[in-house]
């Protein structure tokens, strides 16, 4: 079980955008090079030390979706199992209503 420290979260990056048909064969993980700075995240838990605000925002059901900044993720591998931190810095917004269009 990892548990981040320091004021940072541990995530689970998420693509939240629409998947589209390809007319030409591509492999499965192929990824678009229109890859922008930012990143939709699933938060999985904080750092005790964290922002009360974010006890505020988190304080609900369901999954929360948070918008990071990239540059600022790290991985971690630990016995060959990775997991991904933010510093709450890195967290740019959260995500609210996905399923609303």
């Amino acid at each position: 079980m990892f548990v981040p420290l320091n004021k940072h979260f541990l995530v689970e990056p998420v693509d939240l955008s629409p998947k589209k048909e390809s007319l030409v064969a591509v492999p499965d993980d192929y990824k678009a090079s229109t890859e922008g700075r930012y990143q939709t995240v699933k938060f999985l838990s904080m750092s005790d030390d964290c922002d009360t605000i974010f006890d505020i925002l988190f304080d609900s059901i369901g999954d929360v979706i948070l918008i990071v900044d990239k540059t600022t993720m790290e991985e971690v591998f630990i016995k060959d199992v990775k997991y991904t931190i933010v510093h709450q810095n890195g967290i740019v917004g959260v995500m609210e209503n996905l399923n609303e269009t």
